[in-house]
């Protein structure tokens, strides 16, 4: 799968030297030898991985909180997960949610995160999303690519951890940020605080502009971690790229637990939006990007995961949900799944950073939709909620039965023998690359499979008769190859 290690590159020296004087050859120098030749490729390719690149959504920004309360003191009703308790009441601790201190405004990397709360077969989880990262920022640095909060482009980081470990899985989350959502949210909020007109033409009108570089952008960082991977050795079958979408940080305005004109709406629940903005945000500019995420995911072949109804209920000032009190303490069945929005958020988080943004429940729920996805191996699909339950309770529904599985080419050489013994050479690829580990069936018989060069070669007995070669693969469409003996 990778280029030849120097190990492997030396084992390959020291054996033709040796077989050039096998005179002094020794069972030393063979130990030796075999010692390099195993050693060499396994330590090169490290523990398996998955990886998450983009923006906040990713990185995990909000982790800090289960579900809403509006107690300024202590635990917040326990909803504070930064809060250590002591004799003089709660030391808050950023670290121990937000790690390796990247806490807001750093990349605000959570330790519920999705790909860490993903149940995935792989030994690493290693996110590289950051909070406010533009596509600009997923771009490697020779391409166009910008640095952000101090650290290089994220395919820039992504090549280092492909060439150390085996990556299988890639998730990333991109393009709100090119769209100005933070500033869509505040446009919203702020017309509402004023009574102002309602935010969705003027910010619709803005969002019409952007999104074509957005989605633009989306592809090129698609592009661009294919390009290091391809760099690192990794053909494209060897990992996966899933392209999410975003889920509404609000409900529609029927189901808002709060009238538009009540002053609990913006101080209790947290959700200052007229009617209006709250319906076009559901149901328009969510919607919107959905649409274009997978039309991209489609053109570029990479999995979609549509995340619009994945907090379905579970909003900020949804009906089907609660603020925790004293009654009603934090829980993943009854509490919201998005951080509140308004001053009282401000004043127990010290900021305006992880509002709007899925809480420890809502990360959880994507980390579940996240090890759903990776059971499918072809084709994209929505996830959603399931109600009146908890974040395990997540589905899948298909929408698209696109990507599909990988064709692949057999060769079979010779194709016409005289019946008796004959060897043949089997050759698969994929594309103009070749495929490995692919099964050969010949005769009756499983041959084998292919090595890293797509290449097998055996020898069989044949009758004179018309036979099939089938190459197969998970993940590929099955190949065939035509092979006649004739009576000699």
């Amino acid at each position: 799968m990778r280029p030849m290690q120097p190990a492997l590159q030396g084992a390959c020296t020291c054996y033709h030297f040796l077989m050039a004087r096998r005179s002094v050859w020794s069972p030393l120098l063979l130990a030796v030898f075999l010692m390099l030749w195993t050693a060499g490729p396994a330590a090169a390719a490290g523990p398996t991985a998955s990886v998450s690149l983009g923006d906040s959504f990713v990185s995990g920004q909000a982790g800090r909180w289960q579900g809403n309360s509006n107690d300024l003191f202590a635990s917040r009703n326990g909803t504070d997960r930064a809060c250590v308790v002591t004799t003089l009441g709660c030391r808050y601790e950023m670290n121990r949610v937000y790690l390796n201190g990247t806490a807001p405004p750093g990349c605000a990397r959570s330790d519920v995160a999705e790909i860490r709360s993903a149940r995935v077969d792989v030994e690493q989880t290693i996110n590289l999303g950051c909070s406010g990262a533009q596509t600009r920022n997923i771009f490697r640095a020779s391409n166009g690519g910008r640095r952000f909060k101090n650290e290089a482009p994220q395919t820039d980081q992504l090549a280092r951890i492909a060439r150390t470990r085996t990556v299988k899985l890639i998730v990333l989350s991109i393009g709100g940020n090119d769209i100005g959502f933070a500033d869509v949210v505040a446009a919203c909020v702020i017309a509402y605080a004023t009574r102002a007109r309602r935010c969705a033409s003027a910010q619709q009108a803005a969002i019409d502009k952007k999104l074509p570089a957005a989605i633009s952008g989306v592809a090129k960082a698609i592009s661009e971690i294919r390009a290091v991977m391809q760099a690192a050795g990794y053909r494209q079958w060897n990992y996966r790229i899933v392209l999410q979408s975003y889920p509404s940080p609000v409900p529609r305005a029927s189901e808002n637990r709060y009238p538009e004109w009540s002053l609990a709406r913006p101080l209790a629940g947290g959700c200052p939006f007229y009617d209006a903005d709250l319906n076009w945000s559901r149901d328009s500019l969510v919607s919107v990007l959905d649409a274009n995420l997978k039309a991209i995911a489609t053109v570029t072949g990479v999995q979609f995961l549509s995340l619009r109804d994945a907090l379905q209920g579970r909003e900020i000032c949804a009906k089907t949900s609660k603020l925790v009190d004293n009654a009603n303490p934090p829980s993943p069945v009854t509490s919201e799944w998005v951080r509140a929005i308004g001053v009282n958020p401000i004043l127990q988080g010290r900021g305006i950073d992880e509002e709007a943004h899925p809480n420890a429940y809502g990360q959880k729920a994507l980390g579940r939709c996240v090890t759903l996805l990776y059971t499918r191996r072809t084709g994209s699909w929505a996830c959603k909620n399931t109600p009146g339950q908890g974040t395990e309770a997540m589905t899948l529904s298909n929408v698209s039965s696109l990507p599909g599985r990988y064709r692949m080419k057999l060769r079979v050489a010779p194709r016409r023998v005289r019946a008796g013994r004959r060897c043949f050479r089997f050759r698969v690829s994929s594309g103009s690359q070749p495929v490995e580990r692919v099964t050969i069936r010949f005769a009756g018989r499983r041959l084998g499979k292919t090595s890293s060069r797509g290449r097998l070669r055996k020898c069989v007995r044949l009758r004179a008769r018309r036979y099939r070669a089938r190459a197969t693969r998970t993940d590929f469409r099955s190949a065939s190859a035509i092979v006649r003996a004739r009576r000699r």
